[in-house]
């Protein structure tokens, strides 16, 4: 589809994705709040909002929260878009995540992958889970990152602020505060 517009909606107990759009144009998805169920849930995935081979015009605003149940989970997960070469980058501001599960899995605040050019700007991550955790994991090839102004704190020992995770990754970053109790980034 095209001039697809998900905006100021409130999804509770999400049990595996909350907002998903795949294959459009024209996307703007802006001042969402998104929850996972609770510590009740058997769902062993959980993505907050889900965008797959789209061009963005922006999302913005939004507020993504695991709420501590067992699943593996990504605030946003993002693979194959504003991959033209002449699309601008998509532009991904004041989103919020919170990521809490109550066990052991691997998360992700932003997941980008596969062909994919974005923008973070001003966004707020917080990995709360004891488990293998990142901010921002940027995976496989021709992934283009531009970060500026985001705020990315992975308090637990295995958690890793940002990652860049295969070839072909372009990182360009610039006033961010990246913390984490072990690692700030890594190659």
């Amino acid at each position: 589809g095209n001039n697809i517009l998900v905006e100021n909606n409130v999804i509770t107990s999400s049990n595996y994705q909350s907002i998903y759009i795949s294959y459009a144009n024209g996307v703007n998805v802006s001042g969402n709040k998104v929850f996972s169920r609770d510590n009740t849930s058997n769902s062993t995935n959980w993505y907050g909002i889900y965008l797959s081979n789209v061009d963005i015009d922006i999302c913005n605003g939004n507020h993504c929260q695991q709420l501590g149940n067992k699943a593996s989970a990504r605030g946003f997960y993002i693979a194959d878009i504003n991959k033209d070469a002449a699309a601008p980058y998509a532009l991904f501001s004041n989103n919020e995540v919170i990521i809490n599960t109550s066990e052991p899995k691997l998360c992700y605040g932003f997941y980008i992958a596969n062909n994919s050019k974005a923008e973070l700007i001003n966004n707020s991550i917080l990995m709360l889970n004891d488990s293998i955790s990142n901010g921002i994991h940027l995976y496989n090839g021709n992934v283009y990152l531009k970060a500026n102004n985001n705020n990315i704190l992975v308090p637990n020992r295995l958690g890793t602020p940002i990652i860049i995770d295969g070839e072909k990754v372009t990182y360009e970053g610039d006033y961010n505060n990246y913390w984490s109790l072990t690692n700030c980034g890594t190659y």
